[in-house]
């Protein structure tokens, strides 16, 4: 029986990373979603792949939409159809203006 296949936006840093080895450690095949850092994401999936699972790493913007039409799709042709999806990636802004 194949893995279930889960994709992670911004999975190569802080929980979403963890996200990945947990769920390779559980059996789950992982496609990693990266906006820049190739290496982060590479090492992500190479650490899945330790894990016995297949590891794939992808980079798109998921704030655009042909990104996001190239994602799904690259996913889907080298692991299979997603299984699960966790959508974390983000952007972290400066703090608000305090009003007092």
């Amino acid at each position: 029986m194949a893995n279930k296949i889960l994709m992670i936006t911004g999975g190569s840093r802080g929980i979403d990373y963890c996200t990945a080895v947990l769920a390779a450690q559980r059996g789950w095949d992982v496609c990693v979603n990266y906006l820049s850092n190739s290496a982060r994401a590479d090492q992500t999936v190479d650490l899945v792949r330790k894990h016995g699972a297949r590891g794939l790493a992808v980079q798109a913007d998921v704030s655009k939409e042909a990104d996001i039409v190239r994602l799904f799709p690259t996913c889907d042709r080298e692991l299979g159809r997603i299984d699960g999806l966790v959508i974390s990636a983000g952007i972290v802004g400066p703090p608000a203006a305090s009003t007092s």
